[in-house]
């Protein structure tokens, strides 16, 4: 069965009537009440008068709410007591009779009405819903379907409708398979089938053959079918995409010296991944060499061969190509239409072939090394219809950067080894070579090595002494027992078997292995060799180097762990943000139910329980902000017992069954200083560490003491006050424990023990850190076999703060001083002014700064406090502080803002002074924050004033 689409206005009137039409309803179904009472009089006489009466009210209240079920009531009361209750046609109020009669009625019909007006509010909360959720699916800017059993279509929201071109009308109704005949038996059908059948969520990503977009598929099961939520991830993958081609591209560049293989090879990577068509040219005297053709259609490398060589860019005619080599900057040219071939052919000939190469879009990148231009690498697009941007200018220029260092190195390779053939011509000629070469291999830091044509070493190895500790003898003893100390068993049978495979190849060589230098230590490092051949071709002898790549590894993982770190920071700082939002309305309508005095004990419970889980989610989105390191830290005098307690469900969950959670707890209250959320992150940080050090069973103690002065040996060197004693928290486990070296590096950022993949190595820098901020000292104890043991100590605070809900009680939360609210999201504008109003104060309101400012000028002699949001569009809550100060600075002002990190120095000041305050908060924490920023707002001004008079 289709489901209909409701009318707005129809619904609105139906559902959500406006006042004239909701009494009209009342007065008429109290005349047709009367009417039908009145046709009744030949049979009922003067029995139950108000028998039909019920209906009006019923009636009145279920179309208009409460108050004209009341007036309906009202009315037939003396409706009924003037028309049917006897004597007739006058009122009987005053009589016994009468009085009574009428006053059962209004108490029956009141009973009925409420009734009634409560299916009316709940029918009309659900419409609104209906339509905030519809208002919501249509204004996102992806697809979203949703569909019944029988696969029709219930709801398109209007971007999917978008892009099928078709009228509403003609979607909505019809069937799945007639509006998108494409899925038939591809494996998004089979998606839906099974989301249908197994009533399961999924997810899945399809690449949409017409278009070549790449979607994202999120599919859901509903009551009545299924609701689909598609997004076009193409950007997103084709960047991906190409940070993937850099890689390969940077890979194959630097291990090979022959420059125009290597090359070509890059040439065949970036088509069709970059491009459609690719060339490269090198600077050869006085011209350029073509290096690297490169199509996606096969057939057009002819073309474009004859095209490069009729029509070479000089510096006459107009060519972007020459444009970046005059520049040395790279030329974009985003959509290359007719106009602008005719305007760069030379002739007829020129533009037949141009327009025959259909280019859409088109960039010239300069290879510079040193300054000096090298060569051009050209990319263009045709087929794929891809627009180029300044983004993939820039992958371009990293491109282009690669092969210039390859053609630079290709070039000096060369010339050493046109330097050793000199050197068999002329003994001058062989030393002044051999000085140069040695001079190359010194500036590169990297070990150059020379075998004969069996691969036995001719010579000690420069800097390979240094590097190793080995001595040549060594290395002639090694080879020739075909084994080697300094790498790992199974890598050195690797690396022979891969070296004899190349000498019997009689071709170029290239390895990556782990080495051991002098201090014991394994190195990642790149060995390559190549043949050097005599006039007739054969083989002389081999010469290579061996270059040290661990740190350039270890750069590149640690570049690519910061990247996905700061990808999940902004993503859990945009969460974080919208969910603050949220909360923010959850608990101010919390808080405004709990205040009203028609509640239940049980709704009061429930209402509680809403409020409850609000506050949990509030806890988790200043987790994600502590994750993403962009939060305030909320600072308060604490039991650590507590805070332990709280994080034992998490650890438990975190940690599984196989590891053993104990808590030990010496008696008295440990009071410090510091965030909650941020320790509740320490402990998790240090559990999931322990977790990894046990990965089949083990025993995880978490303890807490007090102490009278802090252990010695602590690892940030904090100076502890004298007789300010210390609170201990230690989290112990029986993992494998750690030797020394091990120790000194754990808390550097990016450090791991764990495999590739497994781990960002960021735990413990976080944690130490937070305990840093908080002005602490970390210890560590661990052994190898017996298990670690790392305790926090942190400053112990005197006097424990007013909980929250003692602090609510103790402060002044009302007034009736003049407030300005500013804040560009409405609902939440609504939201404070409406909390302010709890608290007896007057308030204004502005949608933004230059409002705000208007609204000043006129009541700036009333108004004592401006509460404004931080982050609005036009004009930011720091920018209008700074307006208000300058022109009125004796108003206080209070932020309000789900994004804390955006109040920057010197509104820092301002936090510590208790003036932000970070949503979601309660409307009984709003109060209490006003009242004190009216309060020391008086008390700034009054010391000004003193000031002045002084």
């Amino acid at each position: 069965m289709t489901r209909r689409i409701k009318d707005p206005t129809f619904d609105r009137i139906l559902f959500d009537p406006p006042p004239t039409a909701a009494y009209g309803v009342a007065v008429a179904a109290v005349l047709v009440a009367a009417g039908i009472r009145w046709s009744l009089n030949p049979v009922l006489h003067d029995a139950v008068p108000y028998a039909t009466f019920y209906a009006a009210a019923v009636c009145a209240a279920w179309y208009g709410g409460v108050r004209p079920g009341i007036l309906s009531v009202v009315l037939s009361t003396l409706v009924a007591n003037f028309l049917f209750v006897p004597p007739n046609f006058q009122f009987k109020f005053l009589t016994l009779g009468g009085m009574t009669g009428g006053m059962l009625f209004v108490l029956a019909g009141l009973i009925c009405v409420l009734l009634s007006g409560s299916l009316h509010h709940t029918r009309a909360m659900v419409q609104r819903n209906e339509v905030q959720l519809r208002d919501m699916l249509q204004s996102i800017e992806d697809e979203f379907i949703a569909m019944d059993g029988d696969w029709k279509l219930t709801f398109v929201n209007p971007h999917a409708i978008a892009l099928l071109k078709l009228p509403p009308a003609a979607v909505v109704g019809r069937s799945l398979w007639e509006v998108y005949p494409g899925i038939i038996g591809s494996p998004i059908e089979a998606l839906f089938r099974r989301v249908m059948s197994e009533r399961r969520s999924a997810q899945a990503e399809f690449v949409d053959p017409p278009t070549g977009r790449r979607i994202d598929f999120s599919v859901f099961p509903t009551e009545r079918g299924i609701a689909v939520y598609s997004q076009d991830i193409t950007s997103r993958w084709q960047a991906e995409e190409n940070a993937r081609f850099m890689v390969e591209a940077s890979r194959l560049l630097a291990q090979s010296l022959d420059y125009d293989s290597t090359i070509n090879q890059v040439a065949d990577l970036a088509v069709p991944r970059l491009a459609d068509w690719c060339f490269v040219d090198v600077r050869e005297g006085g011209g350029f060499r073509k290096v690297a053709i490169r199509a996606s259609n096969p057939r057009n490398v002819g073309l474009c061969a004859e095209l490069q060589a009729s029509y070479t860019p000089d510096e006459i005619h107009p060519h972007p190509i020459m444009q970046a080599l005059r520049t040395r900057m790279p030329e974009l040219v985003e959509e290359v239409t007719d106009d602008w071939l005719e305007s760069r052919s030379r002739d007829s000939n020129h533009l037949r072939l141009l327009r025959a190469m259909e280019m859409t879009s088109f960039m010239a990148i300069p290879l510079l090394v040193h300054e000096q231009v090298v060569g051009f690498i050209t990319l263009a697009t045709s087929d794929s219809g891809r627009r180029y941007n300044t983004f993939d200018v820039q992958n371009a220029q990293a491109l282009a950067v690669h092969i210039g260092l390859a053609i630079s190195n290709a070039g000096l390779y060369e010339e050493a080894r046109a330097e050793v053939r000199e050197r068999r011509q002329a003994e001058k000629a062989l030393s002044h070579s051999e000085e140069r070469y040695r001079t190359l291999v010194t500036a590169s830091g990297s070990m150059v090595w020379r075998t004969d044509a069996t691969g036995r070493p001719l010579d000690e190895t420069s800097g390979w002494e240094d590097f190793t500790g080995q001595a040549f003898q060594d290395v002639l003893r090694e080879w020739e027992q075909g084994s080697s100390s300094l790498m790992p068993p199974d890598e050195a049978e690797r690396v022979h078997a891969a070296w004899h495979q190349a000498i019997l190849d009689d071709r170029t060589f290239t390895i990556e292995h782990r080495l051991r230098n002098r201090q014991g230590a394994y190195r990642l490092v790149h060995l390559m060799g190549a043949p050097l051949r005599d006039a007739t071709g054969k083989t002389v002898e081999w010469v290579g180097t061996v270059v040290d790549v661990q740190d350039r590894r270890e750069a590149e993982e640690q570049l690519q762990r910061a990247q996905r770190m700061e990808t999940i920071g902004r993503l859990a700082g945009g969460v974080a943000h919208e969910t603050n939002n949220q909360m923010m309305v959850i608990l101010s309508f919390v808080d405004f139910l709990l205040r009203g005095i028609n509640l239940s004990d049980e709704q009061r419970s429930d209402v509680n329980q809403v409020g409850l889980a609000a506050e949990r989610v509030a806890d988790l989105t200043r987790q994600l902000l502590a994750l993403s390191r962009r939060q305030v830290l909320d600072t308060r005098v604490l039991d650590l017992d507590s805070v332990v307690l709280e994080a034992e469900a998490v650890l438990r969950r975190t940690l599984g069954p196989e590891i053993h959670l104990l808590s030990a707890f010496e008696p008295g209250p440990k009071w410090v200083r510091a965030d909650r959320t941020q320790m509740v992150q320490v402990l998790v940080n240090l559990a999931l560490n322990a977790r990894d050090a046990m990965p089949s069973v083990g025993e995880l103690t978490i303890s807490t003491r007090r102490a009278d002065i802090a252990p010695v040996g602590g690892r940030l060197g904090h100076r502890w006050p004298p007789r300010s004693g210390v609170v201990l928290l230690s989290v112990a486990d029986s993992g494998s424990g750690m030797d020394n070296e091990t120790m000194e590096r754990i808390f550097e950022p990016f450090y791991t023990t764990k495999p590739m993949g497994q781990g960002t190595g960021l735990g413990l820098s976080v944690v130490e850190g937070i305990v840093s901020q908080s002005g602490g000292d970390i210890w560590v104890e661990s052994k190898p076999g017996y298990g670690t043991v790392v305790t926090i100590g942190l400053p112990l605070s005197e006097e424990p703060e007013l909980t929250d809900h003692e602090a609510e009680q103790a402060r002044a939360s009302g007034g009736h001083e003049t407030i300005l609210v500013v804040d560009d999201e409405e609902q939440v504008r609504k939201l404070l002014v409406r909390g302010l109003a709890l608290g007896d104060y007057r308030v204004l309101q502005a949608s933004g700064g230059q409002e705000a400012i208007a609204t000043l000028e006129h009541e700036a002699g009333e108004v004592k406090l401006v509460v404004t949001d931080v982050a609005m569009p036009d004009m930011s809550g720091v920018e209008l502080a700074n307006r208000i100060a300058a022109q009125w600075p004796q108003i206080p002002i209070l932020f309000v803002s789900g994004h804390p990190y955006e109040v920057v120095s010197p509104d820092e000041q301002v936090i510590a002074q208790g003036r932000f305050l970070q949503k979601p908060f309660k409307v009984s924490v709003l109060l209490n924050s006003v009242r004190s920023a009216l309060d020391e707002g008086g008390r700034m001004t009054s010391s000004a004033e003193h000031r002045t008079s002084r």
